[in-house]
């Protein structure tokens, strides 16, 4: 489904395993098909131990299998949604009454075979391979025409040698007896059993020597003459003493002779006995009869369903298997080539047979090779994100690292546990600089502890991987990934351009050129294909569980004019800045899924998605807007959990913590509510601008103080400042509404430097309830993004440190290029460290990176070039180096770029003898190859100067493209 359109495409599905097989283990034959498809022709035999692949006839029918016994017409239906043990299907095993001498292999068989003289015709034969023999035919008991019981030779075909046992003792005949096709079926039906005749001729008594057997419909009232049984000396008898027999001994056991019942005669010889009193009495062979199954099993199939990889396999086995019956494990399914494996070691062994035509009875090779990998990373790894402006967004730093890597030749599995993890915000003026962290509690005493034992990782990823046919398909046995409960801080500026970063395309400007349906098409088409020939992934448990996460939400005063225009595009409404939304996930798990990475990635996105949804509730209850009143809930919770335990200083930490906290976000609201009241979008930009980067109490409440004075400030000059600008930008028009404009803003320009200062002086207390070490600092500096010609270096301290440096110097300008950072003298007394950018080249006196301590400052437009060189030093015989700034005439370039201080040592002024006055500025380096290497970053950094300088800036559009 694309939007509002159904897009079906039709896939080569050779290189995938089949969704379903259905594997008869039973010795009786089945037919099967999908539930609800009334096609027949769609029905499918399924032989005794063979298997097939199946996929869906109607995919949107019933999901369900129809499986039937071939024989009898029982049937049932299967779910193919929980895998296990499913409703066992049980079936009519009728039988053959054969008297016993006419099998062969019976020890009177031969005695039968003189005394009969008779052979099996080929039309009565089971198959043919019999009838090539010429064995002579068994009899069996049947009823073929009226109701009179004859012994008859064996057909498989007919209904009426069926018989089988009732629970009341009753011979039922198959063929006469009305019976139902569905074992679940509770009908009554008209039942044909076994019975004696009752007529006088043939009624049996003492005076008489037989009965002849007819059958009859099962009544009550006839249950003396319809009970039979079978002796454990293998005879069949109606109560206690009438036997079935031939009418006239062994000779006239024939085709089509009379069945009769009659009292058992004890002959001197032949036939079976019974130890009686110490002697044998012997038994006529002719009386002996046994019940042969029609069918081979039990009666019973037990059904299952199972996983194989991706396939779901319907296994269906007969009860009394007891090599099926306690399943096979994991650890003992491989894949197998259909095509290639002979069914019954398919469906029995699952043995694989090779190419080349080998045994396939062979015993799998158990003997396979284990490959193990440790890895141990203490240090961890980072990964840094940089985007196409040269700018780091965010840092993500791993620590306590451990990998656990075990394959052999059916699985591999690898476990990878992260003892600690953290992404830093590396945007400059950031509020927060930590992103995403593991949360941090404080404890009772004021310290701060990890909400989770310190053994337990952070994260922690298992997985175990199997043999995969295809090179299209991934199969995964298990994969768990559990995150312990994180702290997650998203500033609006950092959102942006993480969202920037990943080149998000709206629709609307896609639809923006071309014709929309053709571009509709095209893509769906592209989707389709893709898709086609994407790699798919199989779990045969998936879990993700996240317990807790803990959210906030900062907005952005200020944001640059590419991440507003993608603001607008995006955003209907203004982001809603809250803090420490606690959010709780439920775990997610999916069982045998077996889809492509975008459709795991659209099920987890889904997700989430409605998760959040859900705890909507929970955000607002922690928004600003409302003065985080979830927050205030937790504190006094977590202070009369204190005051529990006789805690004092605690309860009153959380207690203040969360009154201030909640007094902090309603006064700031009402300030900037009252701010845009204004209407000056200077004024409202400078005071946002004072509170935007506070991170300690004493912050704060320098910050309230500086609102206070802006306040104060602008409410004296409102009516001036905003009346000249309104003058400036509209003429007239624009003259009287900025004067209106600054009546108004004498008033509340005021008001909202109290609620500035009210907000910081509260906002500074709830700082001092917080514990210094449960505050999240980041892992490092923020990296040096631009190399020698213009490439990303590697992470280098000194760089961040001195890009750091420049920062603080030119008041936080990001568009100037920093070079380098070296250290010219490193005494303690004697300190001196110089800062190149393609701007300027800063000489600072020590290590603070502040206005005070530069005893140098040129501009590259003022330099011409650095030169080293060597001076005798202090009379001792050693050679002192320096550092000569050549700079242009102050003549030529209208005054000078060269800032000094009285500080600066061994700096000098020389005349030049290039037709003006140059002076040349020396600073003194400790060694020589400190010199030649200061001094050629300066020069790198002049050549980099004219470059820019010699550029034509790029427009928006051509910066795209590029």
């Amino acid at each position: 489904l694309r939007d509002a359109t159904y897009v079906v495409g039709f896939y080569d599905a050779r290189q995938l395993p089949p969704p379903f097989k259905i594997e008869n283990l039973s010795p009786v034959p089945l037919f099967f098909s999908q539930r609800n498809v009334p096609d027949r022709s769609l029905r499918t035999r399924l032989n005794a131990y063979q298997s097939v692949p199946y996929a869906w006839d109607e995919p949107l029918s019933c999901p369900e299998f129809r499986i039937e016994i071939a024989h009898g017409g029982q049937y049932g239906y299967y779910d193919t949604e929980e895998f296990g043990e499913k409703e066992a299907m049980y079936y009519d095993n009728y039988v053959h009454i054969t008297a016993a001498c006419t099998e062969p292999g019976h020890p009177q068989y031969k005695q039968y075979q003189a005394a009969t003289k008779e052979h099996i015709p080929s039309e009565f034969a089971v198959n043919a391979s019999e009838a090539a023999k010429e064995s002579p035919a068994e009899l069996v008991l049947d009823v073929p025409q009226g109701k009179a019981v004859l012994f008859m030779r064996k057909n498989p075909n007919s209904e009426t040698q069926l018989w089988r046992v009732t629970s009341k003792g009753q011979l039922e005949n198959i063929g006469l007896s009305e019976v139902s096709s569905n074992y679940r079926s509770s009908k009554k039906r008209r039942s044909v059993v076994l019975d004696l005749a009752t007529d006088s001729s043939a009624a049996p008594h003492y005076g008489r020597s037989y009965a002849r057997l007819r059958v009859a419909v099962a009544a009550e009232e006839l249950s003396a003459t319809q009970t039979w049984s079978f002796t454990t000396d293998g005879r069949l008898v109606c109560g206690s003493s009438l036997y079935v027999q031939p009418y006239n001994g062994l000779e006239s056991l024939q085709h089509g002779a009379d069945v009769v019942a009659a009292p058992a005669p004890v002959v001197s010889s032949g036939g079976s006995g019974k130890q009686k009193g110490g002697s044998k009495v012997q038994f006529p062979p002719w009386q002996l009869f046994s019940a042969r199954r029609q069918l081979p099993g039990s009666g019973a199939l037990a059904i299952r369903l199972q996983p194989a990889g991706p396939t779901r396999v319907l296994q269906i086995f007969d009860m009394q298997d007891k090599r099926l019956q306690g399943g096979m494990s994991q650890e003992d399914w491989i894949m197998v080539d259909t095509q290639k494996v002979a069914s019954r070691q398919l469906v029995c062994n699952r043995l694989k047979s090779d190419d080349d035509g080998t045994n396939v009875d062979e015993e799998p090779d158990t003997d396979l090779t284990e490959f193990k990998v440790v890895v141990r990373l203490a240090g961890g790894v980072g990964v840094s994100l940089v985007n196409r402006n040269v700018e780091e967004l965010c840092f993500l730093s791993m620590t306590g690292i451990e990998i656990d890597y075990m394959g052999n030749q059916s699985r591999r599995r690898v476990e990878a546990t992260v003892q600690d993890l953290q992404i830093d915000n590396q945007m400059t003026a950031a509020q927060r600089p930590v992103i995403l962290a593991r949360t941090v509690m404080e404890s009772s005493s004021g310290g701060s502890k990890s909400g989770l034992a310190p053994k337990q990782p952070a994260l922690r990823v298992v997985a175990s991987q199997l043999p995969s046919w295809s090179t299209s398909t991934l199969l995964f046995e298990t994969m768990e990934v559990s995150l312990q409960p994180l702290t997650l801080c998203l500033e609006e500026r950092l959102l942006f351009a993480l969202i920037q970063f990943a080149e998000v395309h709206l629709d609307g400007d896609a639809s923006s050129s071309g014709n929309s349906e053709d571009l509709e098409v095209e893509r769906s088409s592209s989707l389709t294909t893709s898709q086609s020939h994407a790699k798919r992934y199989y779990f045969a448990d998936l879990a993700l569980m996240i317990s807790q996460l803990k959210v906030s939400l900062l907005t952005s005063s200020r944001l640059p004019d590419d991440l507003k225009q993608l603001k607008k595009k995006l955003l209907l409404l203004p982001l809603m800045k809250f803090e420490d939304a606690a959010l709780s996930f439920e775990p997610l798990r999916r069982h045998h899924v077996f889809e492509t990475q975008s459709a795991h990635v659209s099920y987890l996105v889904n997700f989430y998605k409605q998760s959040l949804g859900s705890q909507i509730p929970h955000m607002l209850a922690s928004s600003d807007i409302l003065g985080n009143p979830l927050g205030l809930f937790n504190d006094f919770s977590s202070a009369m959990n204190d005051l529990s335990k006789l805690n004092m200083a605690s309860a009153v930490a959380d207690l203040t913590h969360g009154i201030t906290d909640s007094a902090s976000k309603l006064t700031g609201m009402g300030a900037n509510a009252l701010g845009h009241v204004t209407m000056d979008k200077s004024y409202q930009e400078g005071r946002l601008q004072l509170t935007e980067n506070c991170q300690s109490g004493s912050d704060h409440l320098v910050a309230g103080l500086a609102g206070l004075a802006h306040g104060v400030l602008g409410g004296l000059t409102s009516v001036m400042h905003q009346t000249y600008q309104g003058s400036c930008e509209d003429g007239v028009t624009g003259f009287f509404s900025g004067f209106g404009k600054g009546l108004i803003g004498t008033v509340t320009k005021p008001a909202v430097g109290v609620l500035d200062f009210a907000t910081g002086t509260v906002a500074a207390v709830r700082q001092t309830t917080r514990n210094s070490s449960a505050m999240l600092r980041p892992v490092r500096m923020r990296r040096c993004c631009t190399g020698l010609g213009g490439a990303l270096p590697t992470y280098s301290e000194k760089s961040a440190r001195g890009q750091l440096y420049l920062l603080n110097l030119n008041n936080g300008n990001e568009k100037e290029t920093f070079v380098a950072m070296e250290v010219l003298r490193s005494t303690q007394k004697d300190k001196m460290v110089a800062i190149i950018s393609t701007e300027q080249v800063f000489f600072l006196g020590g290590n603070k990176p502040v206005p005070q301590s530069v005893v140098l400052h040129v501009t590259m437009a003022d330099l011409n070039r650095a030169e080293v060189q060597r001076m005798p030093g202090k009379g001792d015989g050693t050679l002192a180096y320096y550092v000569y700034l050549r700079l242009r005439s102050s003549s030529a370039i209208g005054g000078s770029g060269l800032t000094t201080s009285t500080a600066l040592s061994g700096s000098a002024t020389l005349g030049g003898g290039d037709g003006g006055q140059v002076r040349t500025p020396r600073v003194r380096c400790s060694q020589e190859k400190i010199a030649l290497k200061v001094a050629q970053e300066i020069n790198y950094a002049k050549s980099l100067h004219q470059q820019q300088m010699l550029m034509v800036p790029l427009s928006d559009t051509a910066r795209d493209i590029w």
